[in-house]
């Protein structure tokens, strides 16, 4: 899919979102054979479950080689869609017998990893926001500013996803990297404001207050769009839906407290910080 395409050849994220793909293969490959459906039927409702079009259309190219003789183990070693790792635990599982305590350490595996590979994005994607705000607004202060909303949102996906009993797993990260692009927009909108009514009237309490008021509607609008979209994701509902629910949760829980943030913090801080500035220079003059 362009999804896929896009978001692969991106460090940390193409290769989490890969892992997550294998992850879900294992543990829905494990359910299958443990419910007496055959390895062959089993890979092909496993690739489906995957959610990776590059799974699927490696399985679905295997049915000439399976028609052959050869074992899916054989199938496996030799697709580049599976890593190495993977292939040989597989084949160490088949050949052994004890295929589902390998389907089991390689579901482990890729998702700890998956959530680690996360983790490390969001730190890399937090530096990359800021400095590219850096670069946007030419100073060091605004941005810093600007991301005081973030410890908000993630306090809120934490306090979210532990009154839900929602662990902190993949999909989680997922979605407070989603949570965390919103809620740097809508600071944006806010700081952004404030800085044009400061030019105006040099009053940073007045700018701040301003923009608070005016760029209520915008910054509601957009985080209420994006929770309510995220409220069906949220309950699980849909075929397998509850895969993905905590994806929704951080989402809503993020940005619940992100936009109180967004419209009470962010606009204080700017006041302090430039009024601060406002009355250094005025001192100097």
């Amino acid at each position: 899919s362009f999804i896929e395409r896009f978001i692969r050849p991106v460090p940390a994220l193409g290769s989490a979102k890969h892992g997550m793909a294998l992850a879900r293969l294992a543990v829905a490959l494990e359910a299958l054979i443990s419910a007496g459906v055959s390895i062959i039927d089993g890979w092909q409702l496993a690739a489906d479950a995957s959610g990776s079009p590059a799974l699927r259309r490696a399985v679905l190219s295997w049915k000439p080689g399976i028609q052959a003789g050869e074992t899916p183990g054989e199938m496996v070693s030799r697709s580049s869609a599976f890593p190495e790792l993977f292939a040989n635990l597989y084949n160490t599982g088949e050949i052994s017998g004890q295929l589902d305590d390998s389907l089991r350490r390689l579901h482990h595996y890729y998702e700890e990893e998956s959530a680690r590979l996360l983790r490390s994005f969001i730190r890399w994607f937090s530096l990359l926001v800021y400095l590219l705000i850096v670069v946007n607004f030419q100073s060091w202060l605004d941005p810093f500013i600007i991301i005081t909303a973030l410890p908000a949102a993630l306090a809120g996906i934490i306090i979210f996803l532990f009154l839900t009993h929602t662990t902190l797993s993949v999909p989680a990260l997922m979605g407070s990297i989603m949570c965390m692009g919103v809620a740097t927009a809508n600071s944006i909108l806010i700081v952004s404001f404030a800085k044009e009514r400061l030019a105006e009237h040099a009053n940073a309490v007045e700018a701040a207050i301003e923009s608070g008021v005016t760029r209520f509607r915008p910054v509601l609008m957009t985080a209420l769009a994006m929770i309510i979209g995220m409220i069906p994701m949220a309950l699980g509902m849909g075929d397998g839906g509850e895969q993905n629910a905590p994806l929704g949760r951080a989402v809503i829980g993020g940005l619940l407290c992100a936009t109180v943030a967004t419209l009470i913090f962010v606009p204080a801080v700017f006041s302090i910080f430039h009024g601060r500035r406002r009355a250094a220079q005025a001192v100097r003059q």
